[in-house]
């Protein structure tokens, strides 16, 4: 059971790490796509 533990609390550690990356990445790429003048409909999804 320890190895499973184990193996589960790698597996959520690693999503967590990927989650944080992605949020990052998307935070990043939001506000340089916000510093782009747009026409028309503005209307995305934060």
């Amino acid at each position: 059971m320890n190895v499973i533990a184990s193996l589960i609390v790698n597996i959520k550690l690693q999503s967590q790490i990927i989650n944080f990356i992605n949020e990052s990445l998307q935070s990043l790429l939001w506000q340089g796509f916000k510093r782009i003048p747009l026409k028309g409909n503005t209307t995305f999804a934060t």
